[in-house]
């Protein structure tokens, strides 16, 4: 009987080393690195699934989601995308959207509270669509503290990325173009990057176009940054985008609670938070102190309250 052949792979949460036999390849271990569930995947395949996630009526979902915000238009999107590919109400997240929408329209008219319900369930497309990608188990949310917490001075604290020694080429998305990215410097060749990107600060995830998350995502030096901070770049990595230039980052400690907040020209905030062994994104509207739709993290009057710290700055 021949030996069987073993296999370097990476856990899909931390990003260390797992040596696996290909026998094996698709079951779910727990990581003896972070202790994590993570599905074994050869780098070819982990590309595929990432592909399949983002297709279809997921993809629509998770760009109308993007700002946290639910217009009337992105309604009429769904409703059509949903017409001319009926087959994506039968897998899901059709079949959770496609009854509300269904609902909905009956009457000829989207009140409301049919808004306010087709946002909460967007709200956790995104969050489940991130913990799927993540290869993470979904749990039961957390319920939501409602007792007040004042964030101090010392648990707040803006990003300063690590410093790495790495240079590679990054294709575009079009394939016809290649880019130089040195992390040294997180620095790239892009248009995007050096009309928006340039006069950031060293070492910001204002800095970060979409090929040099991609650079990141394929280093090794990944290892150097944080789960909410990997949080983020594969959320970037996810929608195929770098992060906004004009946001500024802090991490945030709430009550032991890790989170990285975003600071921009807009009144929303991002908040990315440690939550249920995984990772989830929300966002804080900052003139009127209210969660995105109602959906809020554990702790949310300590992050609150850390945001309103920052923009009083």
């Amino acid at each position: 009987m021949s030996a069987s052949e073993m296999l370097k792979l990476k856990c899909l949460h931390c990003h260390e080393p797992i040596e696996a036999a290909r026998e094996i390849l698709g079951t779910v271990i727990d990581c003896v690195h972070c202790g994590h569930p993570t599905e074994l995947r050869e780098r070819a395949a982990e590309g595929a699934a990432r592909s399949a996630i983002e297709s279809g009526f997921l993809r629509i979902c998770r760009e109308i989601w993007s700002d946290g915000e639910l217009t009337s238009e992105e309604v009429w999107l769904m409703a059509e995308w949903l017409n001319d590919n009926p087959d994506d109400c039968a897998v899901w997240p059709g079949t959770v959207v496609f009854p509300l929408l269904q609902n909905a329209f009956s009457d000829g008219v989207v009140t409301e509270g049919e808004m306010r319900s087709l946002a909460v369930t967007l709200a956790g497309i995104e969050r489940e669509s991130s913990r799927r990608a993540q290869g993470i188990a979904v749990k039961p949310p957390a319920v939501l503290s409602k007792s007040t917490y004042i964030v101090r001075k010392q648990d707040i604290a803006e990003v300063a990325l690590p410093e790495l020694s790495y240079k590679t080429r990054i294709r575009s998305s079009d394939g016809n173009s290649e880019y130089e990215v040195d992390l040294g410097e997180y620095k790239c060749e892009c248009r995007d990057w050096l009309s928006k990107r340039s006069s950031n600060q060293p070492r910001t995830l204002g800095r970060c176009c979409k090929h040099v998350v991609a650079a990141l995502m394929e280093s090794e030096d990944i290892i150097k940054f944080g789960p909410v901070f990997r949080a983020v770049l594969d959320d970037c990595d996810d929608r195929g985008r770098g992060t906004d230039p004009n946001d500024q980052w802090f991490t945030v400690q709430v009550k032991g609670a890790r989170g990285l907040i975003s600071l921009g020209m807009g009144d929303w905030s991002n908040v990315f938070v440690e939550e249920n062994d995984s990772w989830a994104r929300y966002s804080y509207h900052r003139q009127e102190k209210r969660w995105s739709y109602g959906e809020a993290p554990e702790n949310e009057s300590g992050f609150a309250s850390a945001i309103g710290n920052l923009a009083a700055r």
